[in-house]
């Protein structure tokens, strides 16, 4: 905290924390101090895993010795009223509780600030600004990890700036990130899926790969549904970039391993689709033979 308090007197030397001011002559330092920011707020999520962690073990611990006096009637007669889970309940509690509690000391009082940095969209264009929108990016994704309830708050706004940033490395970086709050926090990105999807078609290279690696991590570990969604990843077998077009050929390679009704289940509904977004009749030809290609059961043929 300490660190963090130099620092941010080092940037900000107006009490209304002028941003543009402070952009203006301190874009470096600026840039260190919202990493730093970001950097506690892992922490912070860390800690609070790692105390979850010790009070299961806990609670586990209590359970058993409890379970060892099976002729003990108090035993029994507050495992049937819940009182033995009291503790473990508190202590879970308190764990959650953690995460909302720490941030506005110090997570939370630096959200305007990101905000107020990833809405400079039209700022300005050197390379250290787009530095600064980057680690701003970033770090305001890693406290949304921290936080339900900021997150819940600001998805909406982090998917504009998906939408609208200039800069690959920003919109990059939001990706990258997506992986993490969709684990943290699925139901609350469920809706937000097609956005996720739209950024396949980003023009920038390095944005659409960090997309398509991101979805195939989130879909071959069931942390998201498929949903009707494959004809965009299968589109991306016909990408300008060869790396793209072999992830998304492993991708549909992993998928066939779960089963040979897999991809079945989903090819009329992906044809369909293909059929109507792909202009080219050849690249249409080349994605139908090659999904397929694992159809193998002659039932389904």
């Amino acid at each position: 905290t300490k660190v963090i308090h130099q620092m941010h007197e080092s940037v900000f030397r107006y009490e209304d924390l002028e941003i543009e001011k402070a952009a203006n002559n301190n874009l470096e330092r600026l840039s260190r101090l919202l990493f730093c920011v970001g950097h506690v707020a892992v922490k912070v999520l860390v800690l609070a895993e790692k105390l979850a962690v010790k009070s299961k073990k806990k609670r586990h611990s209590a359970l058993e010795k409890k379970m060892q006096n099976v002729n003990d009637k108090e035993n029994e007669l507050n495992q049937m009223t819940g009182a033995d889970t009291e503790d473990g309940d508190y202590e879970e509690n308190r764990v959650r509780n953690i995460l909302e509690e720490s941030s506005p000391s110090l997570l939370t009082s630096y959200i305007p600030i990101l905000v107020k940095v990833l809405s400079m969209n039209n700022a300005d264009d050197s390379k250290t600004f787009t530095i600064v929108r980057c680690s701003a990016a970033t770090t305001l994704c890693k406290i949304m990890c921290v936080s339900e309830n900021v997150c819940e708050k600001h998805l909406a706004f982090l998917f504009t700036v998906l939408r609208d940033a200039k800069e690959d490395p920003v919109r990059g970086n939001i990706m990258i990130a997506m992986g993490d709050l969709c684990f943290r926090f699925p139901n609350l990105l469920e809706p937000y899926t097609t956005y996720i999807y739209a950024r396949l078609k980003d023009e920038s290279i390095s944005v659409r790969k960090n997309t398509l690696m991101v979805l195939s991590h989130l879909i071959l570990n069931d942390m998201i549904k498929v949903r009707g969604k494959v004809s965009c990843i299968a589109e991306c077998m016909e990408d300008d970039d060869d790396s793209i077009r072999d992830l998304a050929g492993l991708f549909f390679t992993e998928l066939s391993k779960r089963g040979s009704n897999t991809i079945y289940n989903f090819l009329p509904d992906t044809l369909n689709s293909l059929s109507k977004d792909l202009e080219s009749s050849q690249k249409f030809e080349r994605i139908a033979k090659f999904l397929l290609s694992f159809i193998s059961n002659e039932k389904q043929i």
